[in-house]
């Protein structure tokens, strides 16, 4: 049995641990939003045709890919990619690490279990996440890639037996943003919150302005002043 003291001082420890803020700083939340920000062509649904086997079987289907922001309450952001309709992947959680230099993904396969990759852009400015597995030691690779301006999303999945050798590309996908055209694109508006490209409109006090998806509209309606006032002290 714990004695008073003991407990007394478990519990003046504890508070102690709680009272350290763990927050990250502003210049931290600038740095890790400028990281994503390089992925900001992605933002935004896709509607993809993907091929890969299934079962054994090579099979061909319709998915659809949509990108968004995400804000925790401490400012921190983070991009979410959910799938719908696919046969390999159903969500992922993308972050950016100062400490690691790099992008890491909490990345939810079919079956419902997650994974965790770490990656960062290549010299084509794809997004390469990878993981080695502990037991076969295959290394599982996700690229994530835009084309023809940012109309066309690129995706494939590759896995390396053991490490070594060449790779097998399980899975790839690929379709455009919804409501682009490869024909040609007029000049898009620009999110309030994010800066990026942006097509859903909200409004405050009897004036529109612009987002880039979901979860830019939702942080908006929270707190429309901070960002309409952000986004007047660039101009």
């Amino acid at each position: 049995m714990i004695s008073r003291v003991a407990l007394c001082c478990l519990l003046l420890a504890t508070t102690r641990l709680q009272a350290v803020d763990t927050s990250p700083t502003e210049k931290e939340l600038a740095v890790i939003k400028d990281e994503l920000m390089k992925l900001g062509e992605f933002i935004g649904p896709w509607n993809n045709s993907g091929e890969g086997t299934v079962n054994g079987k090579k099979s061909a289907w319709k998915e659809t890919l949509e990108w968004s922001w995400k804000f925790a309450k401490s400012g921190m952001p983070s991009i979410v990619l959910k799938v719908k309709d696919g046969k390999f992947f159903e969500e992922a959680t993308i972050n950016y690490s100062i400490e690691a230099k790099g992008y890491t993904a909490s990345v939810k396969n079919a079956k419902g279990t997650a994974d965790t990759y770490m990656g960062n852009l290549d010299k084509r400015g794809y997004l390469v996440l990878e993981r080695t597995d502990d037991a076969s030691k295959d290394v599982h690779k996700l690229k994530f890639g835009t084309a023809a301006a940012g109309i066309r999303l690129n995706v494939a999945y590759d896995v390396q037996a053991g490490g070594k050798g060449l790779a097998s590309t399980l899975y790839k996908s690929n379709g455009n943003k919804e409501g682009e055209s490869l024909a040609g694109s007029t000049k898009k508006n620009e999110c309030i919150v994010t800066g990026g490209a942006a097509t859903i409109q909200v409004s405050y006090s009897g004036k529109a302005y612009y987002v880039c998806c979901s979860g830019c509209a939702d942080a908006f309606k929270e707190e429309p002043e901070k960002f309409i006032k952000a986004a007047a002290a660039k101009k």
